[in-house]
């Protein structure tokens, strides 16, 4: 998997004593005085992709002598992209990019070898096995039919964080008893991927997202010039208060 602490804490002494489990998250796309927590998926899992198409070079007019595996390559990531969309729902989303791609660095010489780099993101578990399915179906396709190789290596980051029915109630009931009427429910929801989703393997809790959005605070994270809002740590506080008050 993709190194992760949370995978090495839950398989330790350290949870054992623990009964639920929290994480807060600011949040730039939502403005200062928003909560956010929902019911079901509220981050995707993250898998990445490494692959490498393998097959002869050779020059690019004497196609017949060497294999196009450019042309392989982006019927490949073609046929990828009509998978992961077939696999995608509007209540479990899956997403699939392809960030990197090299191979060449002749306009009259076809390369030996194409690498190809990118990202799926699955919000249930059946969705990735499906898409684990195809991969090989195409690389054992590729052998037989052209005797090229298609080497793939798949990294598969923290499962997707889910929060259950009775946790969500009992958030809503701790929200709903805040004292503050400057503070606003939301249900955002992120294909990306976060740690934190070991942790709902062992134990029952939430990701809650806190908004920092104001007209200081707009960059987004994972910027350069991204800072948190210190005027959203009161809402936080005040909220995981009621939540310790008022959990059943």
């Amino acid at each position: 998997p993709i190194p992760s602490g949370g995978l090495k804490c839950i398989n330790t002494e350290i949870i054992d004593n623990i009964k639920s489990i929290f994480a807060f998250h600011v949040e730039p796309a939502l403005p200062v005085g928003t909560i956010s927590f929902a019911q079901g998926w509220v981050n995707a899992q993250s898998h990445s992709i490494n692959l490498k198409f393998q097959g002869r070079g050779g020059h690019s007019a004497r196609l017949h002598e060497a294999d196009h595996l450019i042309a392989i390559a982006s019927d490949f990531i073609r046929k990828a992209v009509e998978k992961a969309e077939k696999l995608s729902t509007s209540t479990l989303p899956s997403v699939l990019a392809f960030t990197d791609i090299k191979g060449g660095n002749s306009y009259n010489v076809l390369p030996d070898e194409v690498r190809l780099k990118g990202t799926f993101r699955n919000t249930e578990t059946a969705s990735s096995e499906t898409f684990y399915q195809f991969i090989e179906e195409y690389q054992d396709m590729l052998k037989q039919t052209k005797n090229i190789n298609m080497i793939y290596d798949i990294k598969s980051g923290a499962p997707p964080i889910i929060i259950n029915q009775k946790v969500y109630s009992n958030l809503l009931n701790a929200f709903n008893n805040l004292e503050r009427s400057d503070i606003q429910h939301a249900q955002f929801r992120s294909m990306g991927g976060d740690d934190f989703g070991w942790y709902l393997t062992r134990l029952q809790g939430a990701l809650i997202r806190i908004g920092i959005r104001d007209k200081n605070h707009t960059v987004g994270l994972h910027q350069e010039g991204f800072n948190a809002n210190d005027l959203a740590v009161p809402h936080a506080i005040e909220f995981l208060m009621n939540i310790l008050i008022h959990w059943t």
